[in-house]
């Protein structure tokens, strides 16, 4: 009987050591994340001004640049090499109307931003026919001033 209870106690053992390291594996796995906002304070505060300013569009903030553009190649390995010059690009707002097109990709420049990538970000979205509007974060427009500017495209 009590090599019943040895037997036992081993399982048990075992088992409650494969938990521990399964656990604690995965533990490591899930230290690897955290989470991060959306949108920083101010970019969530221009986010409100082009929602007011633009009621009859959608404004998509942070927008993966492969949401709105393709490779145009026909070469899988040509597509590819087109999809990694733009696949890790954000646009910061994208505002789309009711008819499902866009009609402006909307980029709030800080201090960090650099002129020269900039030139070549727009050009991207020029070559696959959008439009690339830029503000200055220490300058933003007024709701009015966002309003007209988007309403002459």
């Amino acid at each position: 009987m009590s090599i019943i209870f040895v037997t036992a106690g081993l399982l048990v053992l075992i088992f409650i050591v494969i938990i521990t390291i399964k656990n604690s594996n995965n533990s490591n796995v899930d230290s690897q994340y955290k989470s991060k906002a959306l949108m920083s304070d101010n970019e969530f505060e221009f986010f409100q001004r082009l929602v007011q300013a633009l009621p009859q569009y959608y404004i998509f903030p942070q927008v993966s640049f492969g949401a709105f553009l393709q490779a145009n190649a026909s070469d899988f390995k040509e597509k590819s090499r087109i999809r990694l010059t733009f696949c890790q690009k954000i646009a910061d707002y994208v505002i789309y109307d009711k008819d499902k097109k866009i009609i402006a990709i909307i980029e709030l420049d800080d201090k960090m931003h650099d002129i020269e990538k900039d030139k070549k970000r727009d050009a991207m979205v020029a070559k696959a026919g959008y439009k690339t509007i830029r503000f200055q974060s220490k300058r933003k427009p007024s709701i009015n001033e966002i309003a007209n500017i988007i309403n002459q495209i």
